[in-house]
């Protein structure tokens, strides 16, 4: 089907996948000022809020894991 070539397909043509542009830094909005001597605690800490109050807005759930065994 069209568009639907998996990666073995694919390895046979040099050039295949397109060259994609990567912008990182500035280009992006960061600050390319900050220093490397962070405050690590702190940015651990907001992480840390940042799930809580993801669970929070999630509320109570289950999560079940089905483990399929070949007998």
């Amino acid at each position: 089907m069209e568009r639907a070539e998996d990666v073995h397909f694919k390895s046979f043509f040099n050039g295949f996948y397109p060259i994609l542009k990567v912008e990182h830094g500035a280009s992006l909005g960061y600050d390319i000022n900050v220093t490397a001597n962070q405050d690590m605690d702190k940015v651990a800490n907001t992480k840390r809020k940042m799930v809580e109050n993801l669970m929070t807005q999630l509320g109570n759930y289950t999560v079940q894991v089905y483990l399929c065994q070949d007998n």
